[in-house]
């Protein structure tokens, strides 16, 4: 997982180095949604988020969006940084009336969509929580780290669909 997210992807922390302030925090949110995280999204948590794409990153979903989109932006990771707005925690307590139960949010594409993270059966599938389609879930992978190795890396400043559709389909992802 290291290399992957500090070599090309280029991943870095957000306010401060990447990693937990405080590692027991991943207790309380286990606590808090009554569920055990997965083990690559925790030590996900533990020494990479909050994070962001220095780099443009997409990511295609197992199952796209109505309109012929192929492809999803990422763009920030919430992390365990109490009373801060990307803290995994804040965002489960304030926004978990706006998806299904059992799911946390653990990313957002830089809009008002969100990336969801099951906790119970399959637990560990991402989705992608599409505002415009009416809160419809699409899913993205059947783990963290799948959701991870979906990741290919878009020329910045290419808006160029074309352009994504070639690097995704050049870069073997599902």
């Amino acid at each position: 997982m290291k290399d992957l997210l500090t070599g090309d992807m280029a991943l870095q922390g957000i306010y401060h180095p990447m990693g937990a302030d405080n590692p027991a925090r991943i207790d309380e949110l286990e606590r808090l949604t009554g569920y055990t995280l997965p083990a690559d999204y925790r030590e996900f948590l533990l020494h990479f988020a909050p994070s962001m794409f220095v780099r443009n990153v997409c990511f295609r979903p197992l199952e796209a969006r109505p309109g012929g989109y192929p492809y999803e932006k990422a763009q920030a990771f919430f992390g365990l940084d109490e009373n801060n707005i990307y803290d995994v925690i804040g965002n489960y307590n304030n926004t978990n009336d706006q998806y299904p139960a059992g799911m946390i949010p653990i990313a957002f594409d830089g809009g008002a969509n969100r990336i969801l993270l099951a906790l119970d059966a399959p637990a560990g599938r991402i989705y992608y929580q599409s505002k415009f389609h009416g809160n419809k879930l699409y899913l993205c992978a059947n783990t963290f780290t799948g959701f991870l190795n979906s990741c290919v890396i878009v020329d910045d400043g290419s808006e160029d669909e074309d352009e994504v559709d070639e690097v995704i389909e050049n870069s073997g992802s599902p």
